[in-house]
């Protein structure tokens, strides 16, 4: 039988995306997500869970041109747990996903430089970023 492991997250950008090459010269874009993490039963905020999250190919690309610091997103992708040791020598471990979905769930950002009404000609198709909420991986 084969396994599934698929994780599921929406909140919030921390930071703009950063977008780099492989030496293939394949894009990945590397997004920081703060996931809330509601309040406790004292009514004091939980503290944030920090996600990082791959994007890969023309998802990372649209992520990249669409997406800033605050912005909401829905990902849904594959886990992967790194264990490393950090400058100290101490054993620890990072949490991250691979997207096979991202989903933009901010409004288009005010002030961004794209237009405002009608078909962008840079979004695939000319589609306007609220009409490509999703590119499948």
């Amino acid at each position: 039988m084969r396994g599934l492991a698929k994780v599921t997250i929406i909140g919030n950008l921390g930071a703009d995306p950063e977008m780099r090459y492989t030496p293939e010269g394949k894009p990945v874009t590397s997004l920081r997500v703060a996931v809330g993490m509601g309040r406790g039963k004292d009514g004091v905020d939980l503290p944030a869970l920090w996600v990082s999250v791959s994007a890969w190919e023309k998802l990372g690309e649209l992520a990249n041109q669409y997406l800033r610091k605050g912005s909401a997103v829905y990902v849904e992708g594959r886990p992967k747990v790194r264990a490393y040791l950090d400058k100290a020598g101490e054993p620890r471990a990072s949490f991250e996903v691979t997207a096979t979905d991202v989903r933009f769930l901010s409004p288009k950002a005010q002030g961004s430089g794209q237009e405002e009404a009608g078909r962008d000609e840079t979004s695939p198709e000319g589609a306007s970023p609220a009409e490509v909420d999703t590119v499948p991986f």
